[in-house]
């Protein structure tokens, strides 16, 4: 399981394509057992422009949750053209194994675990934050992380 906190949007780095934009996307996780739909499935608002530059990245921050894969739908009413396109990316922390106890259990990382939060009631050892995305985990420098 990973732990999700942000989505990442940047437009296709194509010529004659900035003014198909994604206006919102709802968002679904696999928590282990069954698909959710991510705040009931309300639309998240992604803020994207016609004048963002091809390098800007919108940020979306979420209220964590963990995930062993997420999907991202984008309605036809929430863009402004049948055919949009973007590159959605995701920053998540982990892996973790989860127990169905109070507890989440440490992770494979080398990085200091000696303090903890407490994450709707269960307790999260600080863990490394990566970035993902459809092609799976990938570090600092985006090179693919192989998942366990």
């Amino acid at each position: 399981m990973y732990q999700v906190s942000q989505l990442i949007l940047k437009k296709r780095n194509n010529k004659g394509y900035d003014n198909r934009l994604i206006n919102a996307v709802i968002i679904e996780y696999f928590d282990g057992k069954e698909w959710v739909k991510y705040e009931d499935g309300k639309p998240q608002e992604t803020g994207q422009a016609k004048s963002d530059d091809i390098d800007k990245e919108r940020t979306i921050e979420l209220t964590p949750f963990f995930a062993q894969e997420v999907k991202i739908t984008i309605p036809r009413k929430l863009s402004t053209s049948k055919e949009v396109h973007g590159r959605f990316d995701f920053m998540i922390k982990g892996p973790f194994k989860i127990t169905r106890s109070k507890t989440v259990v440490s992770d494979d990382s080398t990085e200091d675990d000696s303090e903890g939060e407490e994450e709707n009631g269960k307790i999260v050892s600080k863990k490394t934050v990566h970035r993902a995305n459809s092609m799976g985990p990938m570090s600092k420098n985006d090179k693919r992380m192989k998942m366990k």
